[in-house]
């Protein structure tokens, strides 16, 4: 078989050589984008490792809120339960006061502080 005249050996070597310098510029631009990519990929990692953290702060600050409004609440409620009792008993201690007032003569707690019983039903 015939060499190819040398002109044509050139062109073949260099149209080899411009695919081959192609396919350098193309390895070199998809290496680029893949570093780009991964920077990329970095960030958004980064990004949601900031909001995964944020979203957990806000639900302790949440917890937290919470948490002082309910202390708050069960104070009050506490306060007020005391409020009442006090009311209650100095209500009490009136009711007993007058009674004896009225009657003259010292009675028995026990029968004044029950719903059921009156002075004058014994």
């Amino acid at each position: 078989m015939p060499r190819p005249p040398l002109s044509e050996a050139k062109e073949y070597y260099d149209k080899l050589g411009k695919h081959i310098d192609d396919a350098h510029n193309h390895i070199d631009h998809l290496e680029h984008r893949l570093r780009k990519a991964e920077a990329e990929l970095a960030l958004n990692n980064e990004y949601q490792h900031m909001v995964d953290r944020l979203d957990a702060r806000a639900r302790a600050n949440e917890a937290e809120r919470d948490r002082v409004y309910y202390a708050n609440k069960i104070k009050e409620w506490e306060e007020r339960e005391a409020r009442e009792e006090q009311l209650y008993l100095a209500a009490r201690s009136a009711r007993k006061a007058r009674l004896e007032r009225e009657l003259g003569w010292k009675l028995d707690w026990e029968i004044v502080s029950s719903p059921g019983m009156r002075p004058w039903s014994f």
